[in-house]
């Protein structure tokens, strides 16, 4: 390799170092470059000292005889001591430049606390310099070095053979070089190519045709002799080319770079395809390894790093898959990955959908048909034809749009946001038959074109929610038309008389909408600091791959427009699924999701165990199975398990609902092997099969079950039902879940499960269908909820008639609460999509088997009644139930270690319930928590939960590890006052965790956690034995708790189920090492207590209670605080606190609002929130006209609590409040600072007329700070004003249509107002390219222009960091200046411009950062450029549309204390950007919270319009 490029960018960096003024630099590990160049052309400004360390002898006298003289200014060394003593000097007028040659050599580790140049900044800056250099050339050669400098290429090519490549583009004329990128591409390792400039490629488009060179070049060279032996036998046919064969197997030998000068990518690709379908060998059986999912190895690939295999993958299924033509049935198809086989459903339905009814002129269509099921109709397409919406469909739309915008003042918004989105979606065409089978890797595989897709729908439904109003105003049929056309784009509709159904094409954003937001947490994460609340671990990383698994449908229920169904529009809920893609229907859907199938089989086994005798003919019985062939899969899987051991079998299979076809179908090989293969064609006593075809009621099924069942199977029994519900805030859909929400009845003593239907996209999506039926509301939207349609009765016949009774369902929990079963309940598991309970009256052999096993462990006498209180604590709190203690092999019975395991933890759960009766307690030892819960490090958990909540806010939670023996490292030792040992680890490993549930940060996997934390501590509450008001007013408080809102107490307790010794006691000790500061509890309950528990007697307690006041962590180790709640019993939440003026302002505005206010009005409004609280109990005195202030967006009633009322009780009931008061959005509260007074802000209909910002830049002219803008309007009627200058940098979110786009124009125009391009300097960077085109031209630019191209904001910032603060930092210290204000004092004639650097997008950066693999190094360059150049006149504000904890990090927020936030999807958003909730009650438009290290105030954004921007642009 030539070192002349390499020297040069050496050179440079290092120069680059030195102007920085740092104290030295390493270089390590740098491949050997012309150093005496190096020498020769470095800056000597200050005294050089090269320190060459690691050379041999012999090459540190080449050294010394072929380095210049350059006299004093530069002198060399060779040892490390040598460089060690001129560190230690602390000179700063030498510049240290040590060339590192071996990083392992003795004491060198001492020196790496110097900047390093690595070998990736060499590579980057290589990139960087041809690139400047050949920036007069062609785009083609722009683009190819742009995807050589990315992370994806630079991961995989050989930095020498780049390096070797660019220097020969240098050395090229450029007349030559279009030939020579191409003639010298096999230098970088890769076949020649000579397609490679084909098609004008982007640098995307070459990263993707770089990888698959490296890919195919990676297996010639390491062909398996299977693979050489097809080649060879291909090579030796007649009639084929012969020569890419040979040199295919002359590389593999070899190795040689000159052949792939020869082989072309396209020809290589050509000749392995046909040497593998030339292989006479028939194909090997398929070894038997794991399987994974599509959406689990695309996860799998990005957390491995090997994200470059997925264009492979997808490479891989297309060939497998995209062979044949459309199936005729559903198939299982495995695919060879690695070391694991990739299992693809194939879903003809879904294929038909994808290739025939989404293309790029259809978007779905409507298919009369009156049918059972939704692919009965699309399967039959000659009878159905489809009426498919071609794009003529969208004729109607943009001819009433235009005429509708000629009727509104400002135009409609809708076409554009159309426009924007149907040119997103044709990009996306060519994916979307992955889209059906494997979505997630093809959305990883082009995550930047489905980013864009969704941010697109978003602007869309944004618009149209906006505008739909205005529209109605002019013309209601015309808004519903124009309104309904839009929406049924990308649906199938599939309508009758009665049944109606609907599926979303693999187009449709909601169906895409979870793998692109897990595609973009997933790389958000990358890149991230281990130190921040985002970062995962490698346990967050499996948890993802496990979960993604079958990720649930976040939409629940759509609307079929009137426009498609002549009946008129119909909700349908969500019903199944069909492959892939969602159901919508208004019939009950067989559900052929097979999620829960592996766990049942399991139970099977188990109850054989259980009862050995069942084997000699078992009896099952299965209602709705997905299938037939899944229940015959799943006993021909049995039938290979040695555990397994039956005579006989009678399976008998019904359905309740409707199903597809093909339903009854088994395939072939289902027929020919196993259980049926052995029976075919045969009559056979010991295995009969019945099939009832028919859709039957459960009354009739259990009428045909003459016999009693061993296992009676009930799939999916709950059905979805449509009701307007209340909308909840705190609760939003995340891409791994769907969370429910809990509502207790307490009149009926009932309880409704239903899953979220808010956040983000979704909230938008729920107001516009609303509006479409005609019920628009700011707190409520149709949702669904699951209830269960069998009554206890028949429920209790199904008990009769089975020894179990095994139900599958995605809400299991709602069917325990309906029916109160957990008294019947053996066993429960949740599953990712399908949970799965069983259920016996036939508990007699659990209560020998722990009657045996008491007896075994001591002198104790047990009665049925202590066994039954046992029983019914570990059904409460082991969801394995009384299975728990069931031996999983058939060579014996009970398992005594699970079973004494399980009896300590319920003794120690009737201990702490005795000493707390109002307290919830939840076990962990599970399968559910270990899969959710889990620090998963050495499988550590604890065992018990207790949650306890007081009148204080506070919610004290107990964790509690339990032990059945001690004086052991498994278990505990005490020494000295101290407890260490494995219990103190189980106590002590959740405590981070339980920071992480209840505090308000989220990271990926926190809501999946959360989600089943909440869900068992719920069914604990309602099967609870408390009063319906206990209940209620425990639900509403946990909701509370759930959201963040208590102040936390976390304390670690162990409790010792001591069967040997009589005494009980308790006691306090201190940890050992790691947990040296931390106290536990230990609660030793003995011999004489648990026969107390065994024979149902009180026992005289008169020790400490397992978790007595005594003993409470101090606040120093376990008293954590999660949410800023401190004050009251369920104090405020911190989302409500808004930080008033001062209250010496007057409540009333004042003339300078320049409107009249409407005293009578507001005498009214003050007479219904006066009814209001006196409705709701609320004790509060009497609102007056003087206690009132009229904001521009909503009215601000001062009110004053009595004595003894909290602010908690007008929370409890806000959204009640805002109903009652007609609100047009949320009310938010907050208390007053310095006052006795609560602020209630009610935004009522009519309010917000827009504030014009042009009418008030007078108000800037006699301020006189550095850099004065108008922030908005405050609620008083005055105008706050702020200097950027003081701020010194800020920090800003808001989602599509809050108003942060409008506020950065607003500051720009207040800048613009005072200051000329003399005076300012602003550097605009606007990756999404539109937003700021206005701005285009004006002469204050940094660089001249606005930038688009996020690379090219990278450099700017890094050449504001490396030049501009440099320069300005020594322009200060020559007039020994502090700051910019002094320096341009000093210097009239020649003062320093400030700088604003605007960034609107920052999220883009950090993705073109991670793409470059420069994501630390900029984030670490950005802070302490935020950090160092305040002084400086340098200023930044930063915005993004939702801030994820991953991108807006702890240590950006803690150097940008100066925050403003609009509205946000969720209160999670809040968090992360304002350190408090509240944003995402925000009214939009404008409405903001602005938080200061001093200070929160909310107020109004003023707007200016386009046409307001150009006039003022134009005349600067």
């Amino acid at each position: 390799m030539s070192k002349r490029l390499l020297t040069q960018v050496v050179t440079r960096l290092v120069n680059e170092y030195a102007a920085a003024k740092e104290y030295g630099v390493s270089l390590v590990t740098i491949p050997d470059f012309n150093y005496a160049q190096l020498a020769r052309e470095l800056d000597t400004s200050r005294c050089i000292q090269l320190f060459f360390l690691g050379f041999s002898k012999q090459q540190e006298q080449e050294l010394i005889d072929t380095l210049p003289d350059k006299g004093d200014s530069v002198s060399y060394a060779f040892t490390v001591e040598q460089a060690e003593q001129s560190r230690n000097s602390g000179d700063e007028n030498v510049f240290r430049i040590l060339i590192i040659k071996r990083s392992e050599i003795e004491k060198v580790s001492s020196l790496r606390w110097f900047p390093e140049i690595t070998l990736e900044k060499v590579y980057t800056k290589s990139c960087d310099i041809v690139k400047e250099e050949l920036s007069g050339t062609n785009s083609v050669i722009d683009a190819l070095i742009k995807a050589l400098r990315c992370k994806p290429v630079r991961s995989i090519l050989s930095f020498e053979r780049v390096l070797s490549y660019l220097e020969l583009l240098l050395e090229t004329e450029d007349k030559m070089l279009p030939s020579a990128i191409k003639e010298n591409y096999y230098k970088l390792g890769l076949c020649a190519d000579k397609s490679i400039d084909s098609k004008k490629p982007t640098k995307d488009d070459f990263v993707a045709r770089i990888r698959r060179n490296h890919s195919i070049i990676e297996k010639i060279g390491n062909l398996e002799q299977t693979e050489r032996q097809s080649i060879t036998n291909y090579y030796s046919k007649d009639n084929v080319n012969k020569e890419m064969p040979r040199l295919i197997l002359n590389y593999y030998k070899s190795r040689n770079i000159e052949l792939l000068k020869l082989m072309d990518l396209d020809d290589v690709e050509k000749c392995l395809k046909a040497a593998k379908k030339s292989d006479p060998k028939p194909t090997p059986a398929k070894t038997k390894g794991s399987r994974v999912k599509p959406t689990a190895l695309a996860a799998q690939l990005m957390f491995d790093n090997n994200s470059e295999q997925i264009n492979d993958v997808l490479t891989n299924i297309a060939s497998e898959l995209d062979k044949d033509e459309i199936r005729k049935k559903a198939e299982k198809i495995d695919i060879d990955v690695n070391d694991v086989k990739l299992q693809i459903h194939t879903e003809p339905i879904t294929e038909v959908i994808a290739t025939e009814l989404s293309t790029e002129d259809d978007f779905g269509g409507i298919i009369r048909a009156e049918v059972q099921a939704p692919g009965e109709a699309i399967r039959d397409r000659g009878k159905y034809p489809p009426e498919l919406f071609k794009k003529e469909h969208l004729d109607i739309v943009w001819s009433n749009l235009a005429k509708i915008a000629t009727l509104l003042t400002d135009g409609e918004t809708i076409s554009e946001s159309l426009k924007c989105f149907l040119s997103a979606r044709e990009k996306l065409i060519p994916y979307r038959k992955r889209l059906q089978d494997s979505p997630m890797l093809q959305v990883l595989a082009k995550y930047s074109l489905f980013a864009d897709y969704l941010k697109a729908y978003e602007k869309l439904l944004n618009s149209i929610n906006e505008d739909f109003p205005r529209i109605w105003g002019i013309s209601a049929s015309k808004a519903k038309e124009i309104i309904n056309t839009v929406m049924s784009l990308d649906y199938v509709f599939i309508v009758g008389e009665a049944r109606l159904h609907a599926i979303p094409t693999p187009l449709h954003p909601l169906y895409l909408w979870k793998y692109i937001e897990l595609a973009k947490e997933i790389l958000s994460s990358k890149g991230v600091n281990g130190t921040e609340e985002c970062h995962l671990s490698e346990d967050d990383k499996a948890f993802i791959i496990r979960k993604a698994d079958d990720i649930p449908d976040p939409l629940s229920v759509m609307l079929m427009p009137v426009t498609v169904s002549t009946s008129g529009a119909a909700f349908l809920p969500l019903s199944g699924r069909i492959g892939m893609l969602p159901i919508y229907s208004n019939q009950p859907q067989i559900n052929q999701s097979e999620n829960g199938v592996d766990t049942l089989k399991q139970q099977i086994i188990r109850y054989l165990c259980l009862y050995p005798h069942a084997g000699m003919m078992l009896k099952l019985a299965f209602i709705d199975p997905p299938s037939v062939e899944v229940v015959v899969a799943m006993l021909k899987a049995l039938n290979n398990d040695k555990e397994f051991n039956i005579s006989g079998i009678e399976v008998s299979i019904f359905r309740t609902k409707e199903v597809p076809n093909d339903w009854v179908e088994i395939e072939d090989e289902s027929l020919n092997d196993g259980m049926l293969g052995k029976v075919k064609g045969k009559r056979s006593l010991n295995f009969k099969l019945k099939i009832a075809d028919q859709r039957r009621s459960y009354t009739q099924i259990l009428s045909e079950l003459s016999q009693q069942q061993h296992l009676l199977v009930i799939f999916d029994p709950n059905e979805v039902k449509i009701e307007t519900a209340q909308n909840n805030k705190h609760i939003h859909l995340h891409p791994l879940c769907v969370p429910k929400i809990y509502k207790y009845d307490p009149v009926d003593e009932k309880v409704e499960i239903r899953p979220a239907s808010e956040g983000g996209i979704f909230t938008v999506y729920s107001s516009i269908i609303e509006k479409l039926n005609e019920q628009p509301s700011t707190f409520s939207h149709t949702g669904t909820y699951f209830h269960t349609p069998l009554k206890r009765e028949t429920y209790d016949s199904f008990l009769e008639k089975a020894d179990w009774l095994v139900i599958l369902d995605q809400s299991l929990k709602s069917w325990d609460i309906s029916l109160r079963a957990a008294s019947e309940k053996l066993f429960y598991r949740e599953n990712s999509y399908r949970s799965i309970g069983i259920y016996s009256n036939n508990c007699r052999k659990f209560i020998v088997g722990y009657d045996l096993l008491v007896k075994k462990l001591g002198n104790f006498i047990p009665k049925q009644e202590g066994l039954k209180s046992i029983i019914e604590a570990i059904r409460e709190i082991n969801n394995d139930g009384l299975l728990s203690i069931v031996s999983h092999t058939s060579t014996r019975i009970f398992d005594s270690n699970h079973g004494k395991g399980s009896l300590g933890t319920a003794i120690a759960a009737i201990k702490y319930k005795k000493k707390h009766p109002d307290a919830l307690i939840v076990g962990l030892d599970t399968q559910l928590a270990q899969e959710w819960l889990a620090d998963r490090e050495d499988g550590r958990l604890p065992d018990l939960i207790g949650i306890r909540l007081d009148d204080s806010g506070e919610a004290t939670i107990d964790i509690i590890e339990v032990k059945t023996y001690s004086d052991s490292p498994n278990s505990f030792v005490i020494k000295e006052d101290k407890i260490s040992g494995h219990a103190v680890e189980q106590a002590a490993v959740l405590e981070d965790l339980v920071k992480e549930m209840f505090g308000p940060t989220e990271k990926i996997t926190t809501v999946s956690r959360r989600e089943i934390l909440r869900e068992q501590v719920f069914e604990g509450l309602f099967q609870a034995e408390l009063d319906p008001k206990e209940k209620l007013s425990y639900s509403e408080h946990l909701n509370e708790l759930f959201a963040g809102q208590y102040k936390l107490v976390v304390n670690k307790n162990i409790a010792f189920i001591d069967f040997e010794n009589a005494t009980s006691s308790t006691s306090s000790y201190k940890g050992t090492d790691s947990y040296a500061n931390d106290n536990f509890l230990l609660t030793v309950i003995g011999s004489k207590e648990i026969q107390a528990i065994l024979s149902s007697v009180e026992f005289d307690d008169s020790v400490e209670a397992l978790t007595s006041q005594k003993a409470v962590t101090p606040k120093t180790s376990s008293s954590v605080e999660v949410s800023s709640t401190q004050q009251n019993a369920f104090n405020e939440s911190k989302q409500n606190t808004i930080k008033e003026v001062s209250a010496e302002k007057k409540a009333v505005s004042t003339e300078s609002d320049k409107k009249e206010i409407d005293l009578k009005a507001l005498e009214e409004k003050c007479a219904k929130i006066n009814k209001v609280f006196r409705d709701y109990s609320i004790n509060a005195y009497p609102v007056t006209v003087e206690n009132v202030q009229e904001a521009a967006r909503f009215t601000r009633f001062s009110v004053e609590l009595k004595s003894g009322e909290s602010i908690r009780s007008i929370e409890k009931y806000k959204a009640d409040i805002g109903r009652q008061l007609e609100a047009n959005g949320e009310i938010l509260i907050n208390h007053i600072k310095g006052t006795k007074y609560i602020s209630v802000d009610v935004p009522f209909a009519g309010a917000g007329n827009a504030i014009r910002l042009t009418d008030h830049l007078s108000l800037l002219d006699e301020r006189k700070g550095h850099l004065d803008v108008i922030a908005g309007q405050l609620a008083d009627g005055s105008f706050d004003i702020i200097d950027v200058a003081g701020a010194p940098h800020m920090l800003i979110a808001g989602t599509t249509g809050s108003g942060k786009t409008i506020f950065l124009h607003a500051m720009l125009v207040s800048l613009l107002h005072q200051y000329s391009a003399d005076e300012l300097e602003l550097l605009i960077i606007d990756p999404k390219q539109t937003d700021f085109i206005f701005f285009e031209g004006i002469p204050h630019l940094y660089g001249g222009e606005v930038v688009i191209d996020a690379e090219e904001a990278l450099e700017r910032i890094q050449q504001i960091n490396t030049k501009d603060k440099e320069e300005r930092t020594a322009a200060l210290r020559s007039c020994r200046s502090k700051d910019i204000e002094s320096y341009n004092a000093k210097n009239p004639d020649n003062k320093m411009k400030r700088l604003v650097v605007v960034i609107d997008e920052y999220s883009d950066l950090i993705q073109a950062a991670e793409m470059n693999g420069t994501r630390k190094e900029f984030e670490k360059n950005l802070l302490m450029l935020l950090q160092r150049v305040r002084n400086l006149g340098i200023h930044l504000i930063i915005a993004t549309q939702r801030p994820s904890a991953q991108i807006v990090t702890g240590a950006l927020k803690a150097v940008i204390p100066f925050r403003v936030s609009f509205r946000l999807p969720s209160h999670t958003d809040s968090q992360t950007i304002l350190d408090m909730s509240g944003a995402e009650n925000l009214l939009g438009k404008g409405d903001m919270l602005m938080v200061t290290e001093s200070d929160t105030k909310r107020m109004q954004g003023l707007y200016i319009s386009e046409d307001e921007l150009e006039e003022f642009l134009n005349k600067l």
